[in-house]
């Protein structure tokens, strides 16, 4: 069972996805991640506008009149969520933690994916691969899936991108869409992710909040990492202090842009706090249009 506030809090990022997801949104999803070929559906009367290398000649004269075949894209396709939870998502510098907007997204996802008549799995990581939902179908499902996302309480206190994505090269047989999402604050991983992008479809959601891009300028403040522990001590009124803490974002952001491109995997990055649709539709708009 679940208590009032927690169904309150399901029930509206249902309808907030949902009423997102409107039919040209799911278009560009489906076109950024085409099914397996078309299939022959049925016959129709040709109406003007459609293609003429499309008639059915037989059919056509028997009748007397032109008709045209009918295809539909044959998809079965299946997408994994790999969702990032580590305490380093707890993170926010604005009213919504990387770990909200994580959980946001997902619903996106997994409502889109299962409106197109995909699969939509889940995979919660850590340090660890800690939960695991099997691909699935219907709204239902979906819901179940979200369920777990906002109130799966992880125990492990690092990040391993290693180990999800060695988890999910291990497991699934077919090729897949996966969505990595994660802060990516990790190192070592190459290996697996290029494994992952070699075999699978594979797209790097990277979630910041915007302090990690730009320090603050005014007052002392202490930083501790949720995930080692370990504070820190700035002032945000030291310039050089200030210009290194920008120095080091844009570095790293440079080094998991490299990696991604090389490794044959997309990467989207999302900021919390700010609205995410927009940049979503225009990576899918952009994948639809790739040859």
């Amino acid at each position: 069972m679940i208590d009032r506030e927690l169904a309150a809090r399901l029930e509206r990022i249902r309808v907030l996805t949902r009423r997102k997801i409107t039919s040209t949104f799911a278009g560009d999803y489906s076109s950024a991640f085409k099914g397996r070929g078309m299939e022959f559906e049925e016959v129709r009367p040709y109406q003007p506008g459609d293609e003429i290398k499309f008639i059915d000649w037989n059919v056509t004269a028997r009748s007397g009149e032109p008709y045209i075949k009918v295809f539909r894209e044959e998809r079965e396709l299946t997408m994994m969520l790999l969702l990032d939870l580590s305490p380093s998502g707890l993170f926010s510098s604005t009213q919504k933690s990387k770990n909200q907007l994580a959980a946001e997204l997902c619903a996106m996802l997994a409502y889109t994916a299962v409106s197109s008549h995909d699969k939509v799995g889940l995979c919660v990581f850590t340090d660890q691969v800690e939960k695991v939902i099997p691909p699935g179908r219907g709204n239902k499902h979906v819901m179940h899936l979200i369920q777990d996302v906002m109130t799966f309480k992880p125990s492990g206190q690092g990040t391993s991108l290693s180990a999800a994505l060695e988890y999910m090269n291990r497991i699934l047989k077919k090729r897949s869409i996966l969505f990595l999402i994660s802060d990516f604050h990790d190192r070592g991983y190459e290996t697996h992710l290029a494994r992952a992008a070699e075999k699978h479809d594979l797209v790097c959601i990277q979630l910041l909040d915007p302090r990690e891009e730009s320090a603050p300028h005014k007052g002392l403040f202490r930083f501790k990492d949720p995930e080692t522990g370990e504070t820190i001590l700035f002032d945000g009124r030291n310039r050089k202090g200030r210009v290194e803490w920008e120095r080091l974002y844009h570095e790293r952001q440079m080094r998991l842009k490299t990696l991604v491109k090389e490794k044959g995997a997309d990467l989207l990055t999302l900021h919390a706090g700010e609205d995410w649709i927009l940049p979503l539709t225009r990576f899918f708009l952009g994948r639809g249009e790739r040859p």
